[in-house]
């Protein structure tokens, strides 16, 4: 399925990310910006236990 990106502003930040990370395209770039901040947001979110640990 395909994404399409239709603001100018995230262009430009798919091509830097592209450019620092050596992604061999925008769209490679997006899936590992995509996917990075996932694992961060799941390493950062406490569990139902209230502690750090991942569940």
């Amino acid at each position: 399925m395909p994404l399409y990106i239709k603001d100018d502003a995230v262009d430009k930040l798919a091509a830097q990310v592209q450019e620092a990370t050596g992604a061999p395209s925008k769209t490679e770039a997006v899936r590992r910006a995509l996917e990075n901040e996932l694992a961060r947001s799941r390493k950062s979110k406490p569990s139902a236990s209230g502690s750090l640990a991942p569940s």
